[in-house]
């Protein structure tokens, strides 16, 4: 007797009724628990379910044996720490606005005063310095805008959390004739 070129592939874990199943692309079964018939070789296997990380691999399907994938899916995160970080940058940014505009209005009346002469701006008048702390601390604030807009780019696009795991189990069925005293037919045999 000769072994049929297909094996079973089933496919079942928590929450797998909400799931799409896919071999090499195609959508096997829309939803789960999934139990289907697969030629030899090595196929890839894909599980997807919205609001939950995506789980693929790439299995080796042999004859006569029946292969298990139980999928554990985990959420995806949210992206509130991203948010979080836009709005510290939005914040940040427009205090620097502000800060480098007043900096920017005190050099301009100092300005349009020297240019009237009338009479000439002492060394020690407060808005030299308050202009000078406006314009560091409106860097500063740039400087971290520019730290926050980095943070929340990468917060946006990193992967947290743990990933979508899958326990594979290969069991393997053989049919054998089988002749007794009393009886002759087919047997099944089962390794675990």
């Amino acid at each position: 007797m000769k072994g049929s070129p297909v094996g079973k592939l089933t496919v079942s874990g928590m929450g797998i009724e909400e799931s799409e199943i896919l071999i090499d692309g195609k959508v096997a079964c829309p939803t789960g628990p999934c139990l289907k018939s697969v030629p030899e070789g090595s196929h890839e296997i894909s599980v997807r379910r919205s609001g939950y990380k995506s789980y693929s691999r790439r299995i080796v399907i042999t004859p006569k044996t029946e292969t298990t994938i139980k999928v554990q899916q985990a959420p995806k995160p949210g992206r509130g720490d991203a948010v979080v970080a836009y709005v510290l940058t939005a914040a940040f940014g427009g205090g620097g606005i502000y800060l480098g505009t007043q900096a920017k209005n005190l050099k301009a009346d100092l300005q349009n005063e020297i240019n009237a002469g009338n009479p000439p701006v002492d060394n020690n008048d407060p808005r030299f310095l308050r202009g000078k702390i406006y314009a560091i601390s409106a860097d500063g604030c740039f400087a971290i805008a520019g730290i926050t807009f980095l943070t929340a780019v990468y917060y946006t696009f990193r992967d947290k959390g743990p990933p979508t795991r899958a326990q594979i189990d290969v069991h393997a069925f053989a049919l054998q004739p089988q002749i007794g005293p009393t009886y002759a037919g087919l047997g099944m045999e089962a390794r675990f």
